[in-house]
Parts: structure tokens; C-alpha cells; sequence
């Protein structure tokens, strides 16, 4: 028996040369020796009260005049023919496509201003190691007594003498994303940072931190730092009723 020409399929009639051009197989295959079955005709193709046949049903077939077939539901969907795609309308005019271009840029801003807006200590712990920090930082997560989390970035030397760690450079950041930056030891004034940050000794954006890292690296403690340094710990004494 012929094989059906339709893909996948095994049984058939013999195609007409519509019936060719509608199965649109390579040249691999031959016609004159091939059949398509009544499988990929539609329930209208097909005169009234004669229908495709059932596993139990053998009648013979009818069709209307001029029919092609046209379901081939087990195509491939690089052998189905290809669609045509409406052009955009956003290319139709030059207006229309600054409009576009505005509109993408819009949204590639919208984009790097959600992904450098910081949440929390986690988030911001998260991306910093998506980023190149700048050379010798690293950071670190800790928790206070109480429980609330901490967290410092800091670049760290050996001390010759004693073996241990020295902290050059530090960023401390606390839960609410308050900081306070040290250099040599020393506390330095937020003022020195404070063209930085939108939010005065508050973190809000990860490019905010990443500037900020790179600014203390260079800072060194001056008189004013001291004394701003002291009359911080002086007034949280007195918060603290000491």
C-alpha cells in the first residue's frame, strides 16, 4: 500500500497538484507514489453525511469538489509555511521611532536603578559580590550581641611584628544602612563623602557604596575628624545617660 505524503502519517490517497504544493515536502519524495489520507481533510470538506472514517468504519469516502487538504497537525514547525509579520508601528515614521528609542532607553534606566537600589544588609552583602570592589575591600557580615546584623568592608594589612591583621580602610554599615567610615584607625567625617551619598551617612544604592569604598581608600584623618570624632562619643554618652 502507498504511504501517506503527509509528514508522519501512513496512509493516504494520491495528491493532486495542489495537494503537492499544500504538503510541501523536499525532494526527497515522488508524487506519482504517494497518497494523502482523508485524515488531513476538514469535517466541511467532505459531502454532507459522509464523513472520515473510524477504526470501525470503513465506508468509502466523498469529497466536495476542488478540496485540498489542509491539517497537518504532526508538521514540523520548520516545514510549516512561514508567516508574515505585520511590520511594527513603531517604525512607520521618524517620530514614531524616536518614540520607541526614548522608550527603551526609558526602560534600560528604569532597569539599572532597580538593580543598584539597595533593600537591606542581605541584599546589599548579594551584590556586592556581583561587582569588582575596589582593589584590597572586602566585606565581611557580623552580628552585634543583641542580634542585629553589621556590616563592614574593609581593605586589611599584616603587621610585621605581631602577625595580625591591621584594618587600613573601613566602611561599617549598620541595619538600617546608616555607615561610618574609618581610615588608619581613625574616624573620618561623613562629610568627606557627603557628594556621594543621596541621604547624608545613609547607604540607598549600591553605586553609592562602590563610590564611597573608593574615596576612603584615599582619606586620611585630619585635626577635624579627631574632634568631630569626640564630640560624637561625647554625645552618645549622654544618650546613654553616662
Amino acid at each position: 500500500m502507498v504511504k501517506c505524503a503527509a509528514f508522519n502519517c501512513r496512509s493516504g490517497y494520491r495528491p493532486t497538484k495542489q495537494e503537492e504544493e499544500m504538503i510541501e515536502r523536499d525532494s526527497g519524495w515522488n508524487p506519482d507514489h504517494s497518497d494523502v489520507c482523508e485524515l488531513h481533510f476538514k469535517p466541511q470538506d467532505f459531502v454532507k453525511g459522509v464523513g472520515p472514517r473510524t477504526k470501525t468504519e470503513r465506508q468509502r469516502l466523498r469529497f466536495k469538489p476542488d478540496v485540498i487538504p489542509s491539517v497537518f497537525n504532526s508538521y514540523p514547525e520548520t516545514a510549516k509555511p512561514a508567516v508574515l509579520e505585520k511590520r511594527p508601528t513603531f517604525r512607520a515614521s521618524s517620530s514614531a521611532r524616536l518614540a520607541h528609542e526614548q522608550q527603551v532607553l526609558d526602560n534600560q534606566t528604569e532597569k539599572f536603578f532597580d538593580e543598584d537600589t539597595i533593600t537591606d544588609l542581605d541584599d546589599l552583602f548579594n551584590k556586592l559580590f556581583t561587582e569588582m570592589l575596589p582593589s584590597g575591600f572586602r566585606p565581611v557580615m557580623m552580628k552585634l550581641p543583641g542580634g542585629e546584623k553589621l556590616m563592614t568592608i574593609r581593605t586589611e594589612e599584616v603587621d610585621e611584628v605581631t602577625g595580625l591583621p591591621i584594618i587600613l580602610s573601613n566602611v561599617t554599615i549598620y541595619a538600617n544602612l546608616n555607615f561610618v567610615i574609618h581610615g588608619n584607625g581613625a574616624q573620618l567625617s561623613l562629610r568627606k563623602v557627603a557628594d556621594i551619598t543621596a541621604k547624608p551617612g545613609q547607604f540607598s544604592a549600591l553605586g553609592e557604596v562602590l563610590n564611597v569604598m573608593a574615596r576612603v581608600k584615599s582619606l586620611v584623618a585630619d585635626t577635624n575628624d579627631h574632634l568631630e570624632a569626640a564630640a560624637n562619643m561625647l554625645d552618645a554618652l549622654v544618650d546613654h545617660g553616662v
